[in-house]
């Protein structure tokens, strides 16, 4: 199967099921060739380290209603505007090990260098 087979109803998306992440055998290589230490060993109530890394960038889309005033008596100051955020670029990676510098680098490539994605 895929991830838990549980879905997030109206979310569109898995759970993962993550125990692979802990340290069977702390100290030792684990089928990646990755080695953790007894700190990601596997006890009740604990969450495995991850490097899953999903990531949503929040952009500056533009003023929403009327200004807000300061308070009678405050130095004026240029109005403030409530702005709204909204999504302008989600990513994530697969890739184990390797997922924490391939999202960064999509992330500089993107918003840094602004490359298109494509």
């Amino acid at each position: 199967g895929y991830g838990s087979g549980v879905t997030v109803e109206g979310a569109g998306f898995l759970l993962n099921d993550e125990m692979d992440d802990f340290a069977a055998k702390p100290g030792q290589p684990n089928m990646f060739g990755l080695v953790q230490g007894e700190a990601n060993s596997i006890q009740p109530r604990k969450r495995p380290l991850s490097s899953m890394t999903p990531t949503i960038v929040l952009g500056d889309s533009g003023p929403v209603g009327a200004a807000l005033t300061p308070p009678e008596g405050a130095q004026q100051a240029a109005p403030l505007q409530p702005r709204i955020l909204a999504p302008v670029l989600v990513l994530g990676s697969p890739g184990g090990g390797t997922i924490i510098n391939t999202v960064l680098q999509v992330l500089l490539t993107a918003l840094v260098f602004k490359m298109d994605a494509r």
